[in-house]
């Protein structure tokens, strides 16, 4: 891991590059996309085909999948459907979950949940033959967050995690800040920039005051 200075500057760097250029540089290690629903494309056939060979292979897949963005999910539920590929030996753990200001994470029912939100832009939408067992399907919570290390080495450790980058570069909503990659899953604090762009785009017309400040993130 680079040290703070030396990696601000190569951010720096980075983003003084256009699009041909990152794409010269990065080789096959990234694809420059022509717009979001090429990128929602991508994303739910990469998922869709490792499930799939996997399942060829005789192997358990385990992935770590985001909230945010959620435009490839109802897309991958139509690939499982159509392929039918069977969702019977896949674990899979969400990165993180809402939780309210004392730290308990919302109820399925709440507006915000994640666990809400993947019902309906995905799990309600699979084949209920291929379907993943409810008890493969782990959303981080205040009881569970100091487990899932442990939970995660007995599914056979994560094959990929699929995910994003929030509006100022944390991932999982684990903030920027000094030593962060060497902590375990936990309760963060979200702060004021995070707050204020997903109040604004979760349809909660942008309330700051009764919008969640903690999450629970799964690594």
């Amino acid at each position: 891991m680079l040290p703070t200075t030396e990696r601000g500057d190569e951010v720096r760097r980075l983003l003084e590059l256009g699009p041909e250029a990152l794409d010269r540089e990065a080789g096959d290690r990234v694809s420059v996309l022509g717009d979001l629903d090429e990128l929602f494309e991508q994303f739910a056939q990469a998922v869709a085909d490792e499930i799939a060979a996997s399942n060829d292979a005789g192997e358990r897949t385990t992935l770590i999948l985001p909230v945010g963005p959620v435009d490839h999910y109802p897309r991958l539920a139509e690939l499982i459907n159509e392929r039918e590929i069977d969702m019977a030996d896949c674990h899979l753990f969400f990165m993180d979950e809402y939780c309210d200001h004392s730290g308990r994470v919302v109820p399925p029912d709440h507006p915000l949940s994640f666990r809400r939100e993947m019902d309906a832009v995905f799990f309600d939408h699979l084949d209920p033959a291929l379907a993943v067992p409810d008890d493969q399907v782990v959303f981080p919570t205040h009881e569970n967050v100091t487990d899932l290390p442990g939970m995660i080495a007995d599914a056979g450790g994560i094959d990929t995690c699929y995910g994003g980058i929030g509006v100022h570069g944390h991932v999982a909503f684990n903030e920027p800040e000094p030593g962060v990659a060497d902590t375990d899953p936990r309760l963060v604090y979200l702060n004021d920039y995070t707050r204020t762009i997903n109040a604004i785009r979760a349809g909660v017309g942008g309330n700051l005051e009764g919008f969640p400040g903690r999450r629970s993130p799964s690594g």
